[in-house]
């Protein structure tokens, strides 16, 4: 990976999200926390060429590959000042780490099972803006993959899941869309409770009853 020598002495020396010898992200390492430094670290170190690809990576070292290639684009946009170039490409790190680490620890989407990554949102349970840390951005429990329209739902507060992972659905919806969409009776086919702390945030926060 690229800048492996630069960021691999500020990895945590447990549950690191990145193997500091190859690379690669660690699949298990789904209760990852990075320090504040590291996320700063990444940030900064964008301004070089695009690693290389081999064929033998997996998902989330591709995810971190391709949010790279677009990092290198937002660099060479001429149309933003440098606040919003720099404002962007911090977001689009970030997203493309969370994005890896959820990948690693969830799969699939926890509503259809869905497991084509090109099929997935990595969607933050507790909104990226409310996050305090760095390390709550990036933590792989405060998020749920999702297809595209229960992420839609969810992050718009229009659906939530309670304690034992059954959808709660808004009342703002109307019973015609309810039906259209098949959205009764529906429970996520993975257990939740490894997200269960930023699930009660959304539940009292961001859902609207």
């Amino acid at each position: 990976m690229h800048h492996l020598d630069d960021i691999g002495p500020l990895l945590p020396g447990k549950y690191s999200p990145i193997n500091p010898k190859n690379g690669f992200g660690n699949q298990k390492a789904y209760l990852a926390e990075i320090s504040e430094e590291l996320f700063q670290k990444v940030l900064l170190l964008t301004d070089g060429p695009v690693a290389e690809a081999t064929p033998a990576y997996d998902v989330e070292t591709a995810v971190l590959l391709a949010e790279d290639a677009q990092v290198q684009r937002l660099y060479q946009d001429m149309a933003l000042s440098d606040t919003e170039r720099m404002n962007v490409i911090a977001a689009r790190w970030g997203q493309g780490i969370f994005r890896a680490a959820l990948l690693a620890l969830d799969r699939a989407c926890v509503i259809t099972g869905v497991t084509d990554p090109r099929l997935l949102r990595a969607s933050h349970i507790k909104p990226w803006r409310l996050c305090e840390t760095a390390a709550e951005r990036l933590a792989a429990t405060n998020g749920l993959l999702l297809t595209p329209t229960f992420d839609h739902l969810f992050d718009n507060g229009l659906m939530t899941f309670d304690v034992n992972g059954q959808i709660v659905l808004s009342t703002a919806l109307s019973v015609v869309d309810v039906d259209k969409l098949a959205l009764k009776q529906i429970k996520a086919k993975y257990s939740l409770d490894l997200h269960e702390q930023y699930l009660a945030f959304h539940r009292n926060e961001i859902f609207i009853p």
